[in-house]
């Protein structure tokens, strides 16, 4: 451990060359709202929380730098190197240990107090608190490129005065002061006293029920007689490709100890690796069927595992082991460097103490969310393969009769007071100057929706009223000549029909009232009419009801006895019109569908036509009927034809034998042609003859 903090500590710089000092590992990522990030590695870590809201933890024995750009983070430094927190979002604090090397709490302008007491005057900590060196070397990324292991401090930099100009990827610098913790809620404890970080101590109260630390954990309510669950069985097995590359085959075989026989054993998932290989995905074992009693307090969780390697000659172990609550992987993994064996056994991860970096209650673990994720990796020197897992089971050790205490941090609070449920009354934190405490959380100034806010840090309880476009629940809720419609602050009352003040319904910028889009009724404000009534389509257009547009038909054409009325359509004004009911012009009537009268243009043979639309009464219809069409009389056929066996004929075709139909000729209706030989359709041979040719024989 001295060499340890020799090459990582202080000394790094000094000792860097010696090539007993273990190499630098790296570690960078993203941390989420509410989420607990830790670094626990022997080299620098570097991580960010866009949304604000993290709760940061260093260890180990190197670097670490966080950005909170969200603001409201905390940060408790454990480690044996400089400890960083960048806050550019305000209402940040840091807690530091007494004797810490150097804890840094910058770039905060507003709320961040150098010392965290409720009393603590603002700080502003910008720009030139001195973490970067001149040349920005930080931001090149010079310790992944290794600028470390090259001995800088070696060539004698360090004696030419060339401190500001180090490649290691954080710079010596003078302490900016330490910033205590204020609750006992931010370091885990509710009972006892523990140091503030700074010097400093904090009362943390007694116990109720059970004694301090009689469950195991330090600082911690709890009890010494304890109660099991366990060891159960899970319900599912799941591959998640949440990390690694190579998938789980078969991961519903881990919920009983049944290996099989072959290669590999039936009865287990398995995923295969190699030289070189990616760890596996996640395997998800879940669904135990816990029931531990309401008001237990948990003490720890012990998972074992029932796994092996195919060839177990060295070649595969843990790259990753961590509890699972609800869709979340927890933080804490607990994966072991030993690499598997050849032969099956249960390896066993935490224990009757370990809660995995958390505190839990009953109904997080009784949940069918809650579970353990395994991911394997390659660890041989060459060759290939096979990880083996046959059965994962879970126990938990908990004290049945002691109250399980809230924590802020387990209630989401930052600021305010919190009745623990077990007698005590914690203080969660107070909020920054422009903040107001809201059901524990801090609002108005934190760049988040929260308490009774309408919007981001507006509307609600804050002094501060939303802009244009910005969501309220109220008129109070806007700013001064804004008002509250569509759930925005919008700039005028925007009652009038079909108009709207939101994006969605009008295509213009929400917050400005506008007609809502042509065609379209995001309201229901237009009850749609009949079309017989021409009045209004259902829809919205230019700020009104639609009315039913000309071409909308809006009464059929219609013929009764003679008597037809035209089809009538909408005038766009709200009024049907069309033409008056005219009589059928003899000798036509109505048509059979009762629509329209009959007519010689009507496609359709009615009145006194021989043919469709031809013949008959001249004065009905002046159109003569075409060769080959239906004929009474030539007087139906068009000039130069004559009417023949009932069809209008090139000629009069009187000729014995002769006849003007296809079906006695064979030829073409309406052309006169010799009869069909040895036929006599017309009986115009006597006797036993027929016509042959024109003639009777």
């Amino acid at each position: 451990m001295i060499r340890r903090a020799l090459c990582f500590g202080v000394g790094a710089l000094i000792l860097a060359a010696l090539a007993s000092c273990p190499s630098i590992g790296n570690e960078s990522g993203t941390c989420s709202t509410g989420q607990t990030c830790v670094c626990d590695i022997l080299g620098n870590c570097e991580k960010t929380c866009p949304g604000g809201g993290c709760h940061f933890v260093c260890k180990g024995t190197g670097n670490c730098l966080f950005d909170c750009a969200g603001g409201n983070c905390d940060l408790t430094c454990q480690n044996t190197g400089n400890c960083i927190l960048t806050c550019p979002g305000n209402d940040c604090r840091i807690n530091c240990p007494a004797g810490q090397h150097n804890c840094i709490l910058r770039d905060c302008q507003k709320t961040c107090p150098k010392d965290s007491g409720p009393d603590a005057p603002p700080v502003d900590r910008g720009a030139d608190a001195p973490w970067r060196d001149a040349k920005g070397d930080s931001a090149k990324g010079d310790a992944t490129k290794g600028d470390t292991a090259k001995g800088d401090a070696a060539k004698g930099d360090a004696a030419k005065g060339d401190t500001a100009k180090s490649d290691t990827r954080f710079d010596l610098f003078a302490p900016d002061g330490c910033v205590p913790a204020t609750t006992c809620a931010q370091l885990g404890r509710n009972c006892a006293s523990v140091g503030d970080g700074c010097g400093g101590t904090l009362t943390c109260g007694t116990c109720s029920t059970g004694s301090c630390g009689g469950g195991g954990t330090t600082g911690v309510c709890g009890c010494t007689t304890t109660a099991t669950a366990g060891p159960l069985s899970p319900a599912t097995g799941a591959n998640s490709a949440a990390v690694g590359s190579v998938a789980w085959t078969n991961p519903g075989d881990i919920l009983s100890a049944n290996a099989g026989t072959g290669s590999p054993p039936s009865g287990v998932a398995y995923a295969f690796l190699y030289t070189g290989h990616t760890p596996t995905n996640y395997l998800v074992a879940s669904g135990f069927g816990l029931s531990i009693p309401n008001g237990a307090l948990i003490n720890g969780i012990q998972i074992e595992v029932r796994r092996r390697a195919s060839l177990g000659a060295s070649n595969v172990a843990d790259s990753d082991v961590r509890l699972v609550s609800g869709s979340t992987v927890l933080t804490a993994s607990r994966a072991s460097s030993t690499p598997w064996n050849a032969a099956w056994a249960f390896a066993p991860y935490g224990g009757p103490s370990d809660l995995w970096g958390r505190l839990w209650t009953p109904a997080d673990l009784n949940a069918t969310g809650f579970g353990v994720a395994l991911s394997a990796k390659w660890v041989g020197a060459s060759g290939n393969d096979t990880a083996l897992v046959d059965y994962v089971r879970v126990t938990v050790y908990y004290a049945s009769t002691c109250c399980l205490a809230k924590t802020c941090l387990g209630e989401g609070y930052n600021c305010g007071p919190l009745d623990d449920g077990c007698g005590t009354t914690l203080n969660c934190g107070t909020c920054g100057a422009n903040d107001t405490c809201v059901t524990g959380k801090c609002g108005c100034a934190n760049g988040v929706k929260n308490g009774s806010e309408s919007d981001v840090d507006c509307g609600g309880i804050c002094a501060t009223k939303c802009a244009q476009g910005k969501t309220c629940g109220g008129a109070s809720d806007c700013a001064s000549s804004l008002f509250c419609a569509d759930g925005v602050c919008c700039n005028t009352a925007c009652t009038a029909l079909c108009m709207s003040c939101v994006n969605a319904k009008t295509g213009a910028a929400t917050g400005t009232c506008a007609n809502v889009t042509f065609d379209s009724d995001p309201d229901l404000e237009c009850a749609q009419d009949a079309v017989n009534t021409c009045g209004k389509t259902g829809m919205c257009g230019n700020g009104a009801c639609l009315l039913y547009p000309s071409s909308a038909t809006c009464a059929p054409a219609t013929c009764t006895a003679g008597q037809a009325t035209p089809a009538k359509t909408c005038d766009g004004t709200g009024q049907c019109t069309g033409p008056a009911t005219v009589a059928c012009a003899a000798p036509y009537l109505c048509n059979t569908a009762g629509t329209a009268c009959q007519s010689c243009t009507d496609t359709a043979k009615n009145g006194t036509e021989t043919d469709v639309d031809c013949g008959g009464a001249a004065a009905a219809c002046a159109t003569r009927c075409a060769q080959g069409k239906t004929c009474s009389a030539s007087s139906d056929c068009a000039a130069g034809l004559s009417c023949a066996d009932g069809v209008c004929c090139n000629t009069a075709c009187t000729g014995l034998c002769m006849a003007c139909v296809n079906a006695k000729t064979g030829a073409a209706t309406g052309t006169c042609s010799n009869i069909t030989d040895n036929s006599d359709p017309d009986t115009e041979c006597p006797g036993p003859k027929v016509c042959v040719a024109g003639a009777c024989q």
